[in-house]
């Protein structure tokens, strides 16, 4: 192939790393922005004796933008907390199947979650559900959850497939 010839693989692993990007600045200005929120509404409580209203619910909104939002960054990174007791008892044959069968079960778990947020997110759209003190509207949230989630399974679908058909795993 020559030099800066369009290869659609290569333009697939850019955009999935630009989306990588994009959804775990997100998630890193939601936790940040949670923090100051959290200082300053303390510091109103219990030193000027003036509370925020509202504050929880803002709270757990940005909770789940930086818990879903991160996901796709942990499942690129293969970041997810492991245990590897039994690794070199397995060999390599037994991790890859260990690797193989865990991806499937997420992946299947993290299946249903997506389809499930869908669902809700649609009726939360429908219904025009939001919180109770600030009326936030909450169907986007259930949407970030789709995205968070359908960017770590598509990592954990394409690390998979790397191991299954590298080289270095059939070796």
């Amino acid at each position: 192939m020559r030099k800066g010839a369009f290869h659609p693989l290569a333009t697939a692993s850019s955009l999935l790393e630009v989306a990588v990007s994009l959804t775990s600045a997100i998630s890193m200005f939601a936790l940040v922005l949670m923090m100051v929120i959290t200082f300053v509404a303390v510091v109103l409580r219990y030193l000027f004796n003036m509370p925020l209203l509202g504050v929880n619910e803002v709270i757990e909104l940005l909770s789940v933008v930086c818990v879903f939002l991160a996901m796709p960054l942990v499942a690129a990174k293969d970041a997810h907390v492991r245990v590897d007791i039994f690794d070199g008892a397995l060999g390599k044959a037994g991790r890859l199947f260990g690797d193989i069968f865990s991806s499937t079960i997420a992946v299947s778990v993290y299946g249903v979650l997506v389809y499930k947020s869908y669902l809700k997110a649609l009726d939360a759209a429908e219904f025009e559900d939001a919180t109770n003190m600030l009326d936030i509207q909450i169907w986007p949230f259930y949407a970030l959850i789709v995205v968070g989630i359908s960017g770590a399974i598509t990592f954990l679908l394409r690390r998979t497939l790397v191991s299954v058909f590298s080289q270095e795993a059939r070796t």
